[in-house]
């Protein structure tokens, strides 16, 4: 096999050789294969886990040691197996991205604020009240139509 071909699937060395504690693995690698595999990468995928433990033995434990220990692969790589629980790795999803919808709009700049934030405070406005949002920021007769299709329901 080619040195410079990949052979090495990074959520397979977590599951299959980490998460198993095989420490041989990483024992009868070579240099070259050993930097297929960067180590900041596994504490990525490592710290994203759903186990909270594995978590915080990867925050407390590797992450302190990354630096000093990074000339030092294979020991690295050991600290991670000492870090996992057993657990597959997994990231954790980010939620779904919001349509921004009108109202939520006159609600942003109306208050000067995030997506995430209008969403929090549209329950606390009725749709009079958005209306009125939406004229004293001066939004046009074209956009102030689609907002009130929109709180109608339409």
């Amino acid at each position: 096999m080619a040195k410079t071909e990949r052979q090495f699937n990074i959520a397979e060395v977590i599951e299959q050789k980490i998460a198993k504690k095989d420490v041989a693995f990483f024992d009868n690698l070579e240099d070259w294969q050993i930097r297929q595999i960067p180590p900041f990468m596994l504490m990525k995928w490592m710290g994203a886990a759903r186990n909270k433990n594995q978590i915080k033995l990867t925050n407390d434990i590797a992450n302190t040691l990354v630096f000093s220990l990074y000339n030092h692969p294979k020991l690295l790589y050991k600290v991670l197996m000492a870090c996992n629980t057993g657990g597959r790795p997994g990231w954790v999803k980010r939620p779904p991205k919001a349509k921004e919808s009108e109202k939520l709009k006159v609600i942003k700049e109306y208050h000067d604020c995030t997506l995430t934030e209008a969403q929090k405070y549209l329950p606390l406005f009725e749709d009079n009240d958005i209306i009125e949002m939406a004229e004293a920021i001066g939004i046009d007769k074209e956009t102030l139509t689609k907002l009130k299709k929109e709180l109608n329901g339409k």
